[in-house]
Formats: C-alpha cells, structure tokens, sequence
C-alpha cells in the first residue's frame, strides 16, 4: 500500500515535470528532454523514498517510546480482545495486582475481579464493543493475594485501520490509600459540621471560602449569603480603635488568635462570641499562609450568666468558659459474634487533649491509651449503637481511667465510624455531688428548724414538706405528704381556707408575708400559725406553685395575751395593777366630780408578813397573798377597784360614797373578814393588816396625793400599835416625811460616822459573872437627836443599806473585844445579831473569816445572833451556811424564840448553841400564865436538847426568880445592867461594881 502510494506520488510529480519543460522549453531535444527526464524522475524517486524511509523510523521509535512508558507506568494498562482474553499486560499491572505477564497473558480478565463483580466483566466487554468509552470510575478489584483494593478505572475500544473495533484498553490505577484519606476527610468534614461552634475558613485575603451550619445558626446568614464575603459584614462597631488591626497582625505573622469579639447578626442584634483564629497553609515547608480558620463560639448567655455571679464564682469556671468542644472520629471495632469491644481514633480536634489530657491518639484504640478501659462496656455499647444505627445519642460518662466525667453526643457516620462530640463536665458532676450534698444538708436543716415548710403545685397538692409538718399532719414520713392536699391531713376542717388562701397567692403572684391562722386540730384542739407564702415560678416564668412556711406561734399568743394581761393585772393574784388601778382610779375621780360623791382610798399592808416569807418560804406567803386577794373580792362591790400594788401591799377604790362615816364602815367591815383565821398549806395563821384611808376631796384632788396619803395613814397604824385603821391627817404626812428624811440620812450615815456601839452585858445567873456583852446599834443623828433602832433598822433592810451597816457593826465589834482582851480585861463572848439580808450573801462566811483576820479576835469570842424566820428561809442553803460557821468555832444563837413559826424539830439539824427567850414572854412571865408556860416549855425543851437559855428583857426580882426557879442559864436586861458605851464597859468587867441593882424602867425599843 504504502509502495503504490509512493508511485503514485512520482508519477505525479513526473506529469508535472513534463507539462512544465513544454510550456518553458518547446524546443528541447527529444534525447536530451528524456535524459533530463529520466534523471528528475530518478531524483524525485530518491527523495521520496529517502522521505518515507525517514517518516517510517521516526514512527517506529515513537512507538517504541509509547511502549516504554506504557510498560513502565505505575498505573496497570492492560488490554484484551473481546471476548476479555488478556492481550498485554504492563508493570503496572503486575505490581497492583501481584501477577506477572505471563500469568496474566491469555488469561480472562475476570480473573482479577472480585466474586461478586466477575459477572459484570463481560458487561464491561459488551458496552466497549459497542463502542461505548467508560472514563473514570471507582470500583474494587481482588490482588493475587486476595486482598481487595479501590480502584480508579478508564476502558476505551482499540479499533483498526478501518475503525472496526477489534479489542479493549484499560488503565487502572490503585486510589485505596486515597480512600482512607477520603474516609478521614469525610469524617473530619462531617465532624465539622456537626460541631457546636462555628467555624469559618477564609482565604489570605479574608474572602470567606467556607462555613458550617452552626455559623448560620450562630450568625443568622445562610451558607450562600456569606461564601465569597468579607467576616466584616458581621462588625457590631462596638470594638476598640486598633482591636482588628491588632487581630490581623497576630494571624498574618503566623501566630494563632483567641479572644472575644461583639458581633451583629443578620437581623441586627449583637452577640458575643468567643473566637481563635489559626493560619494554615497547604506547604507547610514554607511560611505563607493561605488560609485562616477560625472557630467561633457563641458566650452571650455565658457572658450574662457571668455577670450575674460572683467574682469568685467566675474565677473557678473561667477555664471551662473558654474551653471549646471536643470532637474525635473514630473506627469502631467488633469481635466476631458482632458485640462492639474497642474503637480507633481516626482524627481528633486540639480542644480533645485540653480535655482529655491525652496526646498523639489517632490511630491508637482507647484501651491502648486509657488505663483500664476494657472496663467501660457501657461506652462500647453506646458507641456501638450509634455505629450500627446511625441513630445519634447523647449521654454522660465516667472515663474512670481518666477520672473525668463526659457530656458526649454521638453520630454515625454509615460506613463503620462514628463522630463524638463531647465536653469535660468533670466540675458540674462535682457540683452536682455538692448540690446533692447541699440539698442534703437543706433537708437536714428543714428537718431540724422550728417552723414548718411544705411546697405545692398549681392544684394545691403537695409536692413535699419536712420533717416537723408532716408530723403535725398525722404522717410517719415526709415523703407520705407527696400527692396529698390539706383536705387529707390533720385539718382538713380549715383546709377549704389554706386552698383559697394559695389559689389567691398563685393567681396575684405575688408573696403574702407573716400573717396569723387559726388551725383547728383533731380532738378538738386549736392552734395558733405564723404564715408566709409566695409563688413558684417555671423557667418561662409562669407561676406553678406555692412555698409556704409556718410557725406555731400558740405559746406567744398565749404569752403575749400573758403579757397583755400583765400589764393591767398582777401575775400572782389576778387583781389590777398599779397601772389598771390609776386608770380607773381616774375615771373614778371624774365621775365622783360629776356627781358630787366622794370616793375612799383604803390602802391595807399585812402584818408582819416579812416574818411568814421568813419562817415558811416565800412559796407559802404567796399563797397567803392569794388567799388575801380573794378576800378582798370577796368583800367588794362590783363597782369597787380591789389592786395589788406590790408585796403585801393592797388598795381598794371605794366609789359613789356619801359620807365619810360610810367609809369607815367600811373598813371595819374589811378588818373584820381579815381577822378570820387563814388556813394555807396546813398552817392556821392568824394575819392582822394595818389599814390606812385618804377621802377624795377632803384628802387630795388628785390620784397621786390620795394614794400617797392614804399610805401615810397605812404606815401611822401600824406605829400605833398595828391591826388598826386611821384616816389621814396633816400630821400623818409629816410622819411620812419624817421617813423619808430618815432614808435620805441613813444613805450618809456611815460617812458621817453618826453610828456608834452600845454594849448590854449578859450574866451567868448561878456565878454571877459577866460572859458575854451584845452590840447594840446606835444612830446619833445631828438633827433628829438620837433615832431608836426601830425607827432605822427596818428603813435600812428596805433600801439594802443594812449590808455595809452590818458589816461595820461586825468590824468594830471585834475590834473592841480583842482591844478589851489585849488591855487585859476578862476574855467575854462579843454578840452582833444578823440582819437575814446580810445572812443571805453569798460571800458572808468569807466575810467573818476577814474581820476576824483583819482584827485579830478569836472565833470562840464571837457570837451571831439570828432570827428564827432567818433560819427556816431556804433550809437547805442556811443549813449549809451554818455547818461552814459552826466549822469556823464560832458560837450560834437564836434570837426572840418563839415568836416565829418554827417547830423545835429544827433545832437538832440546825446545831444552834443558844437560845434567846423572846422579852414579850419574860415581861409578863411571873403573871400570866401563858407566857409563864411558854418560857417553861422553852427552857426545857433546850435543856433536852443540850442548849443553853438566856431570857432578855430581865427588870424585875420577880422575873429573876422565876428564871432562877425554872434553871435558865443566863440573863440579859436592866435588872443586871442597862447598855453601856464604850469607855464603861472596861469598869463593868474589872467588877467595879459588883452588885448592880438597875431598876429603872426601860422603854420599849431601847435594847
């Protein structure tokens, strides 16, 4: 062919050459023209054959060089006939699919395909033939090891010379690496998306080339809106000059950017995001940058809830606020029956090692990389479920390898792998133990306090209450309230009013504090409850129930009707007070203006009732004032006011009185009922009151004078003599005064040294001798002249100034007895009586103990002298007080026996060594024959006892000699000598005068 085709060329040319030498050479020889002739067709020849032969090696080596490259290309070039007979079969292909060419040759080409593909090669074949070209597509493909590949495949028909398609080309090329990594991008690509945060990329010059769905979400600008613009169309205009020039020189040098940003929404309200920056590029040999990435975070809330907190509360969760999310994609791996047992880390995120702690994970499985993680089955199976179901899951873990708590959500990805999302909440399990513990420790404290609390919801049902209301419902747990409404518990009778009460809090919202209910309990019983209640609100701000809280407050109301009562009434006998008895004291003087009457003032004062409290306790004189009370009620008409004014002190409001006689009636009629005997706890007790009486208006125009009056008249009946009652007269005031003048002075009377001593000896009746002397106080007053004890010692006791007094009197008595014994006189016992106020110090033996230091006396020398009330008051305490003197050696009497109200059983425990027979029994002991028996009955009853007697009051021979006759042991009074001062007292112990015969009369009150 190609021959026929050079010929046909040189003939060509030869016709050419001869049409040419005719046209310009008509008149050549014929020789010489078919010379010429011959020689150009014989160049023409050689130059065409010269050419083609050139052409055809120049074609060969090209081929040549074809077949080099294709024999030594790393992709597999193999070609069959149609009926898929392997014709050729390059390196390529023998290094991807292991088989060399002679195993290849003649072979089919399904040899190399799959099980499952080997049908769909003669499909291939077919679709050649028919002159289809197959360009690139993935498909696997089985080595001759039987591993399978991913393949990258092209077929095109080789066709002949006259287009007819005679076989079939095929180029394949191994991409399974490049499918791993398309795998990895995927997941990588799908975590991405799936991330929280937003994440934006851009290119060097800040054109946005890529964002993921939470950036839309977070910004409000669909994926197209953005995509080919500048970040700056989110600028809010809020940020610092400098603060983006400051950003860009961060990134543009290469250096990774974090902080916080205001930025503008689509619709254009502002957020806070929290964003870093990283600059990538796709050589990292080099230091251009070609993209940026940056994660974004929306911190709004965050930021808000920030600030709503504490500083210090900030500080402790700044860490997890700037944390970003975790991701890792991950391989799950089965064992053979299918059950998931480990997973491999194909990718993960920087924030996986802030927060796990963990570095260079991938391609490592979890059990390599936690300590103990065989043994988290239930991260497996959850992993596991995910991978199989593609069905997202979010769950919280323990890692306990790592000792952290996880919030994960999962996702998979349908080909094995999954992608977990996950945050380290570490902290807020903590929290929430501390939560737990906190709300332990408030039902603690709720089971603990006095008040009541409950919680209920929208329907009045309880939602729980502690400890102390559900035992004040009836229930044995608190629990058992749950589910419940007031119409089942203990009150269910007032339960309609606590319903409408919290359906009122509920519908106005608003809190209703401390107000009192009445609750009525079972059996009848009622009590009183301090209550508040406010509303509970839902997350949306609905209200949804109600907390309440309550106080039984039944003892404060009764304590503040108490008090109420006590403000107007006295506690221990029910009579108006001072404050009740003015008030109607003054409506009383109002009315008796108006209607011209006059009104009577009677204030009563009992007898000697010091002594009682005394002799049998406080307790029994307040029953004694009880009994008083009632009397006087009793006595009253109903328009009279009957008050106590304190003590044994009472006052009567006689209104609508005609006359003043009709008055005094009265008050006989009142000292009669008083006269009848009392009989309290057992004891009779004959009690005599001393009454006084102010008449309005002839007595005062007001009620102070009229109350001051009539308690001058009170105190001028009993310095008369007592059992009386006088009207008030202008000289009953100026005896008032006189006392309070008294009062006033005696306040002075120790710094003034206006007291002095007198000393009454007392004889030994069968020697004659003197053995002791008794101070006797003595109070010289520089106006009043010389005041009688009587008149002071009571006013003193009142007012407290019988303390310093007493111990005055106890200093200087001792110091003159050891003075007396250091002059060399007879050693005599000193006898100093005890006032019961100064008995009842807490410091009294350690007051003998120092005045019998500081002067030196011995404390056989010294004699106490005490009442007989004295000793009865609180036995238990005068008993041990007397044990600790006795102990001391000191010498204990008892003074004026027998005029208490004591049983001579006492004697024994209290170990007295003297008594003192009372001067109303020896005065009339030698005519009368009561007293006469009483002093014999004393005297012997102390001889049993092994007590010694002294009677005072001695004036008379007669009384001498009934002593005498009767053996007591000693005496004290006129009869032997009246008291001495000071300076005479030394004469009387020498003996100066031996026989003393002192009649003179002694007037009541002066020893």
């Amino acid at each position: 062919m190609r021959a026929l085709r050079i010929g046909f060329v040189a003939m060509c040319a030869t016709a050419v050459y001869e049409t040419v030498k005719l046209i310009f050479f008509p008149r050549m020889s014929l020789v010489t023209s078919h010379v010429i002739t011959i020689l150009f067709a014989g160049g023409v020849g050689f130059c065409i054959t010269f050419i083609v032969h050139r052409r055809q090696k120049a074609a060969q080596e090209e081929i040549l060089r074809l077949a080099t490259i294709v024999q030594q290309s790393d992709d597999a070039i193999i070609s069959t006939d149609l009926d898929g007979t392997v014709s050729s079969w390059n390196r390529g292909a023998e290094r991807i699919y292991g088989y060399s060419a002679a195993e290849a040759l003649g072979r089919h080409i399904s040899f190399c395909y799959p099980q499952e593909k080997r049908k769909k090669a003669q499909a291939f074949l077919q679709r050649i033939a028919n002159g289809e070209t197959i360009e690139r597509f993935d498909t696997q493909r089985i080595t001759k090891d039987g591993t399978i590949i991913d393949v990258s495949l092209s077929i095109s028909a080789i066709r002949n010379a006259a287009g007819q398609v005679v076989g079939v080309s095929g180029i394949a090329r191994d991409v399974t690496d490049h499918t791993s990594t398309e795998k990895q991008l995927h997941l990588l690509s799908a975590a991405l998306e799936a991330a929280a945060n937003g994440i934006v990329i851009t290119d060097r010059q800040g054109t946005i080339v890529w964002v993921n769905q939470a950036f839309a979400t977070m910004t409000g600008y669909s994926k197209e809106e953005v995509l080919g613009e500048n970040p700056r169309l989110l600028k809010s205009g809020v940020q610092p000059n400098g603060y983006y020039a400051k950003l860009w020189t961060t990134i543009s040098s290469g250096k990774v950017w974090q902080g916080e940003i205001i930025n503008r929404r689509k619709d254009g309200t502002t957020y806070i995001e929290e964003m870093t920056i990283t600059p990538v590029t796709h050589d990292p040999g080099t230091a251009a940058y070609t993209h940026f990435i940056a994660i974004k975070q929306d911190i709004t809330e965050r930021m808000r809830a920030q600030d709503a907190v504490a500083e210090s509360e900030r500080r402790y969760r700044s860490l997890f606020e700037n944390m970003l999310e975790g991701f890792a994609c991950c391989e799950m791996l089965f064992d053979q029956r299918g059950r998931p047992i480990d997973f491999v880390y194909l990718a993960v995120n920087s924030a996986f090692g802030k927060l796990t702690g963990l570095e260079n994970v991938v391609g490592k499985r979890f059990t390599e990389l936690i300590p103990g993680g065989e043994s988290q089955p239930e991260l497996f199976e959850r992993y596991g479920r995910v991978t199989v179901t593609d069905e997202p899951e979010r769950f919280e873990i323990e890692i306990k390898g790592l000792g952290m708590w996880f919030s994960i959500s999962a996702y998979g990805t349908g080909n094995g792998c999954f992608v977990a999302t996950f945050d380290n909440i570490t902290e807020r399990k903590r929290a929430e133990e501390e939560l737990y513990r906190a709300h332990h420790m408030l039902q603690t404290i709720l089971d603990t306090i006095p008040q009541r609390v409950f919680w209920k919801d929208r329907n009045c049902t309880y939602l729980g209450c502690n400890r102390i209301l559900a035992t004040d419902a009836g229930l044995n747990d608190p629990a058992e309230i749950i589910g419940k409404s007031d119409f089942d518990l203990a009150w269910r009778d007032t339960a309609e009013a606590y319903r409408a009460d919290d359906k009122l809090v509920m519908e106005q919202g608003s809190a209703k504090l401390g107000f009192e209910e009445i609750q009525d309990r079972p059996g009848g019983g009622r009590v009183w409850l301090w209550t508040s209640k406010i509303p509970l609100w839902d997350r949306e701000g609905n209200v949804n129930g109600v907390l309440g809280t309550y106080e039984d407050i039944t003892d404060r109301k009764v304590a503040e009707e108490r008090v109420q009562y006590l403000a107007y009434y006295d506690a221990l006998t029910g009579l108006p007070n001072r404050t009740l008895l003015q008030d109607r004291l003054s409506k009383a003087l109002a009315s008796a203006r108006r209607q011209k009457d006059k009104v009577a003032l009677l204030f009563l004062d009992l007898d000697r009732f010091k002594d009682i409290n005394d002799s049998l306790g406080h307790a029994l004189g307040d029953f004694v004032l009880q009994e008083v009370a009632e009397r006087l009620k009793g006595w009253a008409r109903e328009q009279d006011t009957v008050a106590r004014l304190g003590g044994d002190e009472f006052l009567i409001v006689l209104t609508r009185v005609r006359e003043v006689a009709d008055a005094a009636v009265a008050a006989e009629r009142l000292m009669e009922k008083m006269a009848a005997e009392f009989v309290v706890q057992g004891h009779s007790l004959g009690i005599t009151c001393s009454l006084g009486i102010s008449i309005f208006p002839e007595h005062g125009t007001d009620g102070e004078a009229l109350i001051k009056n009539a308690d001058a008249a009170m105190y001028s009946a009993k310095e008369n003599g007592r059992n009386h009652l006088r009207f008030f007269t202008a000289d009953m005031n100026a005896q008032v005064v006189e006392r309070l003048t008294l009062e006033n002075s005696l306040r002075l009377a120790l710094e003034k040294r206006e007291f002095f001593l007198m000393y009454q000896p007392q004889m030994d009746m069968a020697t004659g001798r003197i053995t002791g002397l008794e101070a006797l106080l003595r109070w010289q007053h520089p106006e009043l002249g010389l005041v009688p004890p009587d008149k002071f010692i009571r006013i003193a006791e009142n007012s407290g100034l019988i303390i310093p007094i007493g111990e005055w009197v106890l200093r200087t008595a001792c110091l003159q007895a050891r003075k007396w014994q250091d002059e060399g006189l007879p050693a005599v016992s000193i006898a100093v009586n005890v006032s019961a106020v100064q008995f009842r110090q807490e410091d009294f033996c350690e007051l003998i103990r120092r005045v019998l230091h500081e002067t030196g006396l011995a404390p056989q020398y010294l004699e106490l002298e005490l009442t007989e009330g004295l000793l009865l008051a609180n036995a238990n305490v005068t008993l041990s007080v007397l044990q600790e003197l006795k102990a001391m050696g000191l010498t204990l009497a008892i003074d004026d026996f027998g005029t208490g109200y004591s049983s001579f059983s006492y004697l024994r425990q209290f170990r007295v060594s003297k008594l003192k027979v009372d001067r109303s029994f020896v005065r009339d002991v030698a005519v009368n024959a009561d007293d006469a028996a009483i002093t014999t009955a004393i005297i012997s009853m102390a001889k049993s006892l092994n007590l010694k007697v002294i009677a005072e009051g001695v004036e008379t021979e007669a009384q001498m000699s009934f002593l005498r006759a009767h053996q007591c042991d000693e005496i004290q009074g006129y009869y032997f000598s009246k008291p001495l001062a000071v300076d005479k007292v030394a004469g009387k112990l020498r003996g100066d005068n031996p026989e003393p015969h002192v009649r003179a009369q002694a007037s009541a009150g002066q020893s």
